[in-house]
């Protein structure tokens, strides 16, 4: 089960992922039913609901999957791959439950990777700020949690999540009219490293797009915006179980 998940989760962001994104959680729904649940089988399950909400708009039954894999998560012994399990299962639950009580799940899966070891720890923190931010909840605390992530980031020296967040960051320090807004430590340049991670740097172009908009920089909103549009159309997947590309194109 582990192999098919590590997998599912290298395979290319287009085409190839998109016609196996079914395939690999049905099959270990399957190993599961006839050996028996492990740990890493309510991911199967998370997954597969994932795939029926948000790319097949099977909402209802996708949100019936997602709650049996947290069910199975808490009637299984093990507590290895809870974030895991939480972290998967919360996509449907944004588009099923209120959002704004929905993003608070994700702490949930945060503290729960923190007690197992979980690298999707900072996942679970990265998407909560993000959703927080868009939701609209209270800037204050926002930047404060935002500023937490960072720095852990920069601890982890997780580039990635670093990258994502730091737009988001200078855009609410704005909206607070705050001029002190950070900057990624030369020569790590947002771009460039989020370059191979396409769904990724169309996030930040979506965030400098928004920025300039609400601020009335055109200028900056036409650039940005052709950059936005290249980027997706290189990047021509409907859903990513390690990003928030659905969220986006929501918004």
């Amino acid at each position: 089960l582990e192999l098919l998940l590590k997998y599912f989760q290298i395979l290319p962001f287009v085409g190839e992922r998109t016609a196996l994104m079914p395939i690999i959680p049905l099959k270990v729904i399957q190993i599961s039913l006839i050996y028996g649940m492990s740990p890493l089988s309510p991911v199967g399950f998370a997954l597969y609901g994932n795939f029926l909400a948000l790319v097949g708009d099977e909402f209802q039954e996708g949100y019936r999957y997602v709650k049996l894999a947290l069910s199975l998560m808490k009637k299984l012994r093990s507590r290895a791959y809870d974030g895991s399990i939480m972290f998967h299962s919360n996509y449907t639950r944004l588009h099923a439950e209120p959002m704004q009580s929905a993003i608070d799940f994700y702490l949930d899966a945060y503290v729960a990777s923190m007690k197992s070891g979980n690298p999707y720890a900072i996942g679970c923190s990265y998407v909560y700020n993000t959703f927080c931010f868009w939701s609209g909840k209270e800037l204050n605390a926002v930047i404060l949690s935002m500023n937490a992530l960072i720095k852990e980031s920069k601890i982890q020296k997780n580039l990635i999540v670093l990258t994502l967040m730091m737009p988001t960051l200078r855009m609410a320090l704005r909206l607070m009219s705050q001029s002190s807004a950070p900057q990624l430590d030369k020569p790590c340049e947002e771009d460039e490293i989020t370059k191979k991670h396409l769904l990724s740097l169309r996030q930040v172009y979506f965030v400098r797009l928004t920025e300039a908009l609400i601020f009335r920089e055109f200028d900056e909103a036409r650039e940005v915006i052709d950059k936005y549009s290249l980027v997706g159309e290189s990047a021509s997947c409907h859903f990513s179980v390690t990003t928030t590309p659905r969220f986006f194109m929501r918004l």
